[in-house]
């Protein structure tokens, strides 16, 4: 089963995510930025999909990072946001979301 790794701060977009992909795919939820590099530390997902704006370390900041560590750059992020205006989408690329 595919493994999808869920990062987002908001814990009913989580359970509301969990409960629409958990049928279908193994789905890990994680609460941060700093969460989900530490989860990578230990398993790599088949996709992460990440919340852009979370306290601490944003989604932005956090695929950065994914995405500068060989070991990880390759796995799929798509980011989930309420955003709709193409600079946020621009960001997004730039900053390494698929």
């Amino acid at each position: 089963m595919k493994h999808i790794l869920l990062v987002d701060d908001d814990i009913m977009n989580s359970m509301v995510a969990k409960h629409a992909l958990g049928t279908e795919y193994t789905v890990t939820s994680v609460c941060s930025g700093k969460e989900a590099l530490d989860f990578l530390e230990k398993q790599a997902p088949d996709i992460i999909l990440m919340d852009i704006e979370m306290p601490q370390m944003d989604g932005r900041e956090t695929v950065k990072r994914i995405k500068e560590n060989p070991e990880w750059a390759k796995i799929p992020v798509i980011f989930l946001t309420a955003y709709t205006n193409a600079e946020m989408e621009a960001e997004c690329l730039q900053a390494g979301a698929d």
